[in-house]
């Protein structure tokens, strides 16, 4: 008896439902890895590859669904980890509170706060970030602060 298994011929429509599970669960991976752009880019395309792959028939398969599943939890994590960094840089931005915890954390993690990463940018590339119209950011006082070389050398400064 001849147990070895034979080989099923794939049709187009079951290659193309595996591309976009594939491509949908890149989706997903790539939210955690990459920017916005590319995991959104991804399952758009598993969405699509999904629906192609019915062919004539009306029904999707088990694949095309499980890709359009996937593709759909890629977009939603997606969203949520871009609205949470989006939610985050609004605080930073309008809450003094929250923009002194934020330049406390910076400064005890890499030497220097975002208050004065964003002056040597602004001195740096000739930027407006800091016009006198009052929105400049909260800068505590007494901390150390630290200068980023271009080639990403922090020089550290201690302001008393």
């Amino acid at each position: 008896m001849d147990y070895r298994f034979a080989e099923r011929p794939t049709s187009p429509q079951g290659k193309t439902s595996s591309a976009a599970t594939a491509l949908g669960i890149l989706s997903i991976v790539t939210c955690f890895t990459f920017p916005v752009f590319i995991p959104g880019l991804l399952a758009s395309i598993a969405i699509v590859l999904a629906l192609i792959s019915r062919g004539a028939d009306r029904a999707l398969s088990v694949s095309a669904k499980r890709a359009i599943t996937y593709a759909v939890i890629g977009i939603v994590v997606n969203v949520v980890i871009f609205g949470n960094i989006a939610f985050t840089l609004y605080r930073v931005i309008q809450d003094p509170e929250y923009r002194k915890s934020f330049d406390q954390t910076m400064e005890s993690m890499y030497g220097f706060s975002l208050s004065q990463f964003l002056r040597d940018f602004d001195s740096t590339y000739g930027t407006d970030l800091f016009e006198d119209s009052g929105s400049s950011p909260v800068s505590p006082e007494g901390f150390d602060t630290a200068t980023v070389s271009s080639k990403g050398r922090v020089s550290k400064e201690v302001s008393l």
